[in-house]
């Protein structure tokens, strides 16, 4: 899965490091690996040291990290992110934008409210990055629409309270990422795969709960994504979207299986997912397409090929940091 490592340069360009860090995974046996958050847009980002793939000027830099992953035997997927009002004014010099000016609850910065021509601006923005991330080579790309970023925040009664085209019902609150979806499309081709990575549920009140996210679903479906990664939580539930050791192993998984019930499309799980034997459970069971190990990789960058090899007992595990209740490597 996307994991933020900002292991970018401070300009935003691919740094050695970074390319290591992803030819890893793939080396140790990832099929798929999927690159951390890209900012789209050139004034908004989460950190100095975020990818960007808002310019062509970045292209050298993600082609060589394209060809690292697939030279190490991975299929290699970037993720296309905008922040909106999860982000500070003191990181990118200027107010954070949104659906509406209401402020995230962990950054407390209100947001400007975009405008329906700054809207479409952002549009283009994802459409020219997903141009961007196929001619660097990128195999697919994925849609950041989970954790409270731009599109979560359309899609969500909780952080959308517009009143024009682009908030009320739930076609309205998915019309932007509807037009980033078509947009997309426009500039990749019919046979480019789309993967949408959405929060099926928020776990805050008033936000996207699975009742209204099995219709999005189905309308993500509609619109002609290719494959869904199902997440949960936002800013104002983090324990959601990185999950302490107190939550159980999977967490995630009933939410995936869900969605999958609603439409013909690969599902991707994550969520505290570390054993493969309990990964291959998930895909007997149906409840799932796909597998995204993250901190398990970052146990064990060998993971993948240890468990293909039928060498389980090798595997190195998390094991429980208790000054910070998550799992960290060891």
């Amino acid at each position: 899965p996307p994991i933020g490592t900002m292991l970018a340069n401070p300009d935003g360009t691919v740094s050695e490091r970074l390319v290591r860090y992803y030819a890893r995974r793939a080396e140790g046996g990832a099929g798929m690996v999927t690159v951390e958050v890209a900012a789209v847009d050139p004034a908004q980002f989460i950190a100095p040291t975020q990818i960007r793939i808002s310019d062509d000027s970045f292209l050298p830099g993600l082609t060589r990290l394209a060809r690292a992953i697939k030279d190490n035997g991975g299929r290699a997927v970037i993720q296309l992110h905008h922040p909106g009002r999860q982000t500070r004014s003191t990181v990118t010099g200027i107010p954070p934008v949104a659906p509406s000016p209401i402020p995230c609850p962990l950054l407390r910065e209100t947001p400007k409210e975009l405008t329906v021509e700054e809207i479409r601006r952002m549009v283009d923005y994802f459409a020219q990055a997903a141009q961007r991330a196929k001619k660097a080579g990128f195999d697919a790309i994925e849609l950041h629409g989970a954790h409270g970023y731009l599109m979560c925040q359309f899609l969500s009664p909780y952080s959308n309270q517009r009143r024009d085209q682009y908030g009320g019902s739930t076609e309205g609150r998915a019309r932007f990422p509807l037009e980033v979806i078509a947009a997309v499309r426009e500039r990749v081709g019919r046979d480019y795969p789309i993967v949408f990575r959405f929060s099926a549920d928020e776990h805050v009140p008033g936000g996207l709960i699975l009742d209204e996210t099995r219709k999005i679903a189905r309308m993500l479906e509609q619109a002609g994504v290719d494959c869904l990664s199902v997440s949960a939580g936002n800013y104002g539930a983090m324990e959601w979207t990185v999950q302490p050791v107190l939550f159980a192993r999977g967490c995630l998984v009933s939410l995936a299986a869900a969605i999958k019930k609603e439409v013909r499309l690969p599902v991707i799980t994550a969520g505290r997912i570390i054993d493969p034997q309990q990964a291959e459970d998930i895909l007997q069971k149906g409840e799932a397409d796909l597998i995204a190990f993250g901190r398990g990789l970052l146990a064990d960058p060998d993971l993948p090929r240890k468990a293909q090899e039928g060498r389980m007992g090798d595997i190195r595990k998390c094991i429980t940091c208790m000054s910070c209740q998550n799992e960290v490597f060891g």
